[in-house]
């Protein structure tokens, strides 16, 4: 009975694959071969039009009158028009010849614009439903794989957010490397370094929920925690994320100026950092991803401090530098008491740091400088820490 079946299947199969291809060799279908690669703007703006020569619903109604069930006969008709907008692309020549990607950022971009028609060309044959047809989920949802967790719309609008990110850092690093070569053997200063956002901001075309879900998974920060020494179960790994995630994402927010002090510095969420995982693994987080840690890690390597001696001079730098933020935060009302604060964190710091390693060591750790600490000059590491490396 199995083996009946299949046979059936197999026959009405390959009746179909075989109508199609008749169809398509009848129905006037064609690309013209001299078409040339969509410029960025035509690629951003134009939509091209499926071929109206073939009538993609008679096509459909052909495919049930031969017996498939309406799913794969779904399935036959995506795959056709996924043919026939990739056949554009495909006929046309790569200029490989030329020093640009801009014709490589017009072919990806033009993909995204294939795709929007064919799903236009799916909602006009069947309406809104079609969102929901898991043969047309290629479409729908092209990132369903990677974030299920994502409404269709959402997984289209992100899919174009990481390909213009793309496109945008190749035109980057291509400009860079060009004026690279055109600089050599000329006596010029470095270039500088091109400027990448180390994120993704998705928070423009996803919603709260759908973009912290994101985040958990892609961004620097969940990165960072993953690969720290700390063994984290969901529920802290997700409470400690949202607790620091401003650290990442918030300089992203309004203007970069702008009443600087009211910012959250790392050091600011260490008390409710320790209410979600404990001092000892508050201290592992904060060596993963606060950048301070890591500079003064080289330091230590250098003055041939082992582990344990790194870890006491950095939680001594952790108390000096909450002191001396809430002194820099208390003198906009109170200067001298501010200042009065601050120059307690600076002695304290170095008393502490004096007494563990001797003098030598903490001139050598705060500064060439750092021995006029004892002239209430503050000397400690530097409170900027709102934004996390990658």
């Amino acid at each position: 009975m199995k083996f009946s079946v299949i046979l059936l299947l197999s026959i009405i199969l390959n009746l179909a694959l075989g109508f199609n291809l008749y169809f398509k060799k009848n129905s006037g279908l064609t690309t013209p071969a001299s078409a040339n690669y969509p410029t960025d703007s035509e690629a951003l703006t134009n939509t091209p039009v499926l071929e109206s020569s073939f009538d993609y619903k008679t096509y459909y109604h052909e495919l049930l009158a031969l017996g498939l069930s309406h799913t794969q006969s779904k399935q036959l008709l995506i795959k056709e028009l996924e043919d026939n907008q990739g056949s554009v692309i495909s006929k046309k020549s790569d200029p490989y010849w030329k020093a640009t990607n801009e014709s490589t950022s017009a072919l990806i971009r033009q993909r995204l614009v294939n795709q929007q028609a064919i799903r236009e060309k799916l909602v006009a044959l069947f309406g809104i439903s079609a969102w929901d047809e898991p043969p047309f989920k290629s479409v729908f949802r092209p990132l369903q794989a990677q974030f299920p967790f994502l409404l269709p719309q959402e997984q289209i609008e992100l899919q174009r957010l990481q390909v213009e990110h793309q496109v945008n850092l190749a035109t980057k690093k291509q400009k860079r490397f060009l004026l690279n070569s055109n600089s050599r053997g000329a006596n010029s200063t470095k270039l500088p370094s091109v400027s990448q956002p180390s994120y993704l901001d998705v928070r423009a075309v996803l919603s709260k929920a759908s973009a912290l879900e994101y985040g958990l998974r892609m961004s620097p920060l969940s990165n960072q925690l993953r690969h720290s020494s700390v063994a984290f179960n969901e529920k802290e790994f997700r409470k400690t994320y949202q607790l620091l995630a401003d650290l990442e994402i918030g300089p992203l927010v309004g203007k970069p100026n702008e009443n600087m002090l009211s910012i959250k510095t790392l050091i600011d969420y260490r008390e409710d950092l320790e209410g979600i995982l404990g001092p000892e693994r508050t201290l592992k987080v904060m060596t993963a991803i606060d950048p301070e840690f890591h500079l003064l890690q080289q330091k230590a390597m250098h003055l041939k401090l082992d582990d344990q001696q790194l870890m006491k001079v950095y939680t001594i730098a952790l108390d000096a530098r909450e002191t001396l933020m809430n002194g820099i935060r208390i003198k906009q009302d109170n200067p001298e008491i501010g200042l009065q604060m601050i120059r307690e964190a600076a002695s304290n710091h170095w008393n502490q740091l004096s007494l563990e390693l001797g003098d030598d060591i903490t001139r050598q750790l705060l500064g060439s400088s750092s021995h006029q600490v004892k002239n209430n000059r503050p000397q400690v590491l530097t409170p900027q820490t709102n934004t996390i490396n990658n």
